[in-house]
C-alpha cells in the first residue's frame, strides 16, 4: 500500500546555466519494495520488489504561481515532474525522506505506547 509524504525539493531546469532555480514541495507516494526471498519449502522464491515513487503534486510559492497562467504552470509542473522521474538522486532523496518520516513516526508511537504503560501502572 502507498502512503503519501511531502517534502521540499531545491531543483533547476535548463542545464549548466539554470533557467529557473527554486524550492517546490513534492506531495508523492512511496509503495515500499521487498527484498529477494530465496527459495523455500513453499515457494520457488520470489525476486527483488523495487521502491517506487510517485510524484502526486508539486507546490509553487504563492507568490510565484500567482504570476504564471495555468497552461504555464501546468506545463512547468510536468517537466518538473519529469525532472523528478527521472533522477536516481532525487527520487533516492524522496525515498530517505519518506524513510526519515516513518521512523520518526515509529518513534513516535512508541513513546505513546511507554506513556500509556506508565500511566496505567499507576
Amino acid at each position: 500500500m502507498a502512503r503519501r509524504y511531502t517534502h521540499t525539493l531545491s531543483l533547476s531546469l535548463g542545464g549548466d546555466e539554470p533557467t529557473w532555480e527554486g524550492e517546490v514541495d513534492v506531495i508523492y507516494t512511496v509503495a515500499w519494495g521487498a527484498p529477494e526471498q530465496g527459495p523455500s519449502y513453499a515457494s520457488g522464491g520470489q525476486p527483488a520488489d523495487p521502491d517506487e515513487v510517485e510524484v502526486q503534486e508539486i507546490g509553487f510559492p504563492t507568490d510565484w504561481a500567482a504570476t504564471q497562467s495555468m497552461p504555464a504552470l501546468i506545463e512547468f509542473t510536468d517537466r518538473l515532474i519529469d525532472k523528478i522521474h527521472g533522477s536516481d538522486a532525487l527520487l533516492s532523496e524522496l525515498l530517505q525522506a519518506a524513510a526519515e518520516d516513518e521512523i520518526a513516526a515509529h518513534e513516535d508511537a512508541m513513546e505513546r505506547r511507554r506513556e500509556e504503560r506508565r500511566a496505567e501502572a499507576f
